[in-house]
């Protein structure tokens, strides 16, 4: 007699799917994400996957960066792969899972969640820090540091200036005034003002970890602040005194910047003036046919008056507002069927009025 044993002896069962998987980081100093961004500090973890030879394998994870992917994978003859990933912020685990498949195209998978093992440190990436391990982190932008999560006792350094931690959020900023005050008055340099950071963390147990940031981006931030000017002046130090020349900044509608006068650095600004809708007068331009169609419309001539207040640049100390009255006209032709025709005030009636202020 024959053993069924020895009869099926040549059957063999596919190999159960399986999967190892280990993930860790590195930083790397200068890695730039595409040909046009700035090259900065990005962490990358490296991903070393173990299965069955061939076999895809998908990579899940909440921080993972979209983009150019290197997903899915596959292993090789001998079931190994390693790949190199791009994360904005490694927030939790990894999910890596291999599939097979049998003869009538049934998937099996096997899932692995894998805790991501970075390297300790300090971490930067673009305008964020972080200290691993740990809960130390926070951000640099404008010069300004904030923090949360640093032990007390942690010494935080920007610059020339400093802070300590005492368990709560931190917060310091690097004195910029006199590089602002130097910029050009029409905010337009080229290239645009750049101011290189030192960061220093000191820990409690005297560990010190140091890094490096770019400030920019001052351009909107002074925008920002002479559109503010009602709310107090804008002081850039102790050297801010009117000088030989003298300009104005005209700011329409709560973001445009008008720069006149004979100032060529922020320094030399004396006044600024915001102008403000003060109402709106709507008449009738009449009907406009459309040639291709031959349908005719109706539009109107929308003028919107302002008031303009004076503010003296250094102490936000306002001078007088006056009432200006827009004036427009309908045109020959209409851009598009929804549009119309509008009218304003003009800018150089307001900029002849501030300059009988400036002296």
């Amino acid at each position: 007699m024959v053993s069924l044993g020895l009869g099926l002896s040549g059957c063999k069962k596919a190999p159960p799917v399986f999967v190892k998987a280990t993930a860790k980081t590195a930083t790397v100093a200068n890695y730039k994400d595409t040909e046009y961004a700035r090259p900065a500090a990005r962490e990358i973890v490296t991903l070393r996957v173990d299965s069955l030879p061939l076999s895809p394998i998908r990579v899940t994870g909440v921080s993972f960066l979209s983009g150019k992917s290197e997903l899915p994978l596959f292993t090789d003859k001998a079931g190994h792969v390693e790949a190199t990933l791009r994360f904005l912020d490694i927030q939790g685990p990894l999910v890596v899972d291999a599939v097979t498949f049998d003869k009538k195209g049934n998937a099996t998978h096997a899932t692995q969640t894998v805790t991501v093992e970075r390297e300790p440190g300090l971490h930067v990436v673009y305008n964020d820090f972080e200290i691993v391990p740990g809960t130390c982190k926070g951000s640099v932008r404008l010069g300004k540091l904030t923090a949360t999560g640093c032990p007390s006792g942690t010494v935080l350094t920007l610059n020339t200036s400093t802070a300590r931690s005492t368990g709560g959020p931190v917060s310091l900023a690097v004195d910029l005034d006199d590089r602002l005050a130097a910029m050009p008055v029409a905010l337009d340099s080229k290239p645009a003002l750049v101011i290189p950071l030192t960061l220093k963390i000191q820990m409690p147990d005297g560990k010190t970890h140091t890094s490096s940031f770019e400030a920019a981006g001052f351009e909107g931030l002074l925008r920002t602040r002479m559109s503010a000017i009602a709310t107090g002046g804008v002081s850039l130090g102790a050297s801010d005194v009117k000088g030989a020349k003298h300009g104005a900044v005209l700011i329409e509608g709560g973001n445009g910047y008008l720069p006149f006068g004979s100032a060529t650095v922020v320094l030399d600004i004396d006044l600024v003036a915001i102008e403000e809708p003060a109402g709106s007068r709507t008449s009738s331009c009449g009907t406009y046919t459309q040639k291709s169609t031959g349908k005719s419309t109706t539009f109107a001539l929308t003028i919107t008056d302002a008031n303009v207040t004076l503010y003296e640049r250094r102490s936000g100390k306002k001078l007088t507002t006056r009432f200006f009255r827009g004036s427009g006209t309908c045109g020959e032709h209409v851009a598009s069927a929804n549009g119309g025709f509008s009218g304003g005030v003009s800018s150089e009636d307001v900029k002849r009025w501030v300059a009988g202020y400036l002296h």
